[in-house]
């Protein structure tokens, strides 16, 4: 197996997260001041990127994870909280 490298960025691993959360590309979007077609071009480019699916969108709007999506979504938001630990201790030593 070759090495894998990933080049998301916070605001990427943030988009993701907060689709889970909000149920919808749209809202999401609103939440990060995004539309909804930049967050399905985003979307887009980190499936690209990973070479998976991740959410999987029907008819009805709804969205659902894929199983290998949740995965993911549990280590993004353990990234997340680790970017605010950094933030955390950086902000102790100013």
């Amino acid at each position: 197996m070759g090495d894998i490298r990933f080049g998301m960025n916070k605001a990427q691993i943030e988009l993701i997260v907060r689709i889970s959360e909000e149920g919808s590309f749209s809202k999401a979007g609103g939440k990060l001041n995004m539309t909804q077609p930049a967050v399905s071009r985003a979307v887009a480019a980190i499936e690209t990127e990973l070479n998976t699916v991740l959410i999987l969108r029907n008819r009805k709007n709804k969205l659902v994870f894929t199983e290998l999506g949740e995965l993911i979504l549990i280590s993004f938001r353990n990234i997340l909280s680790e970017f605010t630990k950094i933030e955390e201790f950086v902000a102790a030593k100013r």
